[in-house]
């Protein structure tokens, strides 16, 4: 791919070199199953990445987006300061952001939670779903902060009475067509910066 075809996506430059087989196995085949099931049924299926930072959540994304892209499907990318603020007048003001959030074949939405304009996120998402066209969200949740249930008395986090209660206009949108997926395992951000204080030791 080309620097003007990830300048196209919005995708952020760190993401540029993102690839595959930096996955572990269990998230290569959830990307495999998405990309060749859900994705290409045409019926608008998504995927909400949640977990705490550094996790690869974006990485993730970045990685569907560019396999999908090398397919010749349309991608944007969408950060909360996008959906903020500022940010939002720009959108506005020019007016091929909002076109293409709301038309390209897969929008990816990262970090949510942090996006201060929910009814612009309401309009993208029930416009996206009406049309069927898919979406991924990635939000930032410390794992304290998701509600305990107990079901079959075992204990478990439950992300959706989390999303119900802080996004609960959201959640006719995303129920039965944006799967929540836990992203847990090590922090990506604190092992490439050991490994550069690593290689810049004396």
């Amino acid at each position: 791919m080309t620097d003007i075809e990830y300048q196209r996506m919005n995708l952020p430059r760190r993401f540029w070199t993102a690839t595959w087989n930096n996955l572990n196995v269990s998230l290569q085949e959830m990307v495999k199953k998405y990309v060749s099931e859900a994705f290409a049924s045409k019926t608008g299926k998504g995927l909400l990445l949640y977990g705490e930072e550094g996790r690869g959540k974006t990485y993730i994304s970045a990685v569907i987006a560019k396999i999908l892209r090398e397919k010749e499907f349309q991608i944007y990318y969408l950060s909360a300061s996008d959906i903020s603020g500022q940010g939002i007048r720009k959108a506005f003001d020019d007016n091929s952001i909002m076109d293409r959030a709301l038309a390209v074949d897969l929008l990816i939405i990262d970090d949510l939670n942090h996006a201060t304009d929910k009814n612009v996120v309401y309009a993208i998402l029930k416009y996206r779903s009406d049309n069927m066209l898919s979406t991924i969200i990635s939000m930032r949740i410390k794992t304290k902060d998701l509600p305990v249930v107990t079901t079959k008395g075992k204990k478990k986090y439950s992300f959706p009475e989390y999303f119900e209660r802080f996004y609960g206009e959201l959640s006719p949108l995303v129920q039965g067509n944006i799967l929540p997926i836990f992203i847990n395992g090590e922090n990506y951000r604190d092992k490439e910066l050991n490994e550069y204080e690593k290689n810049m030791s004396i």
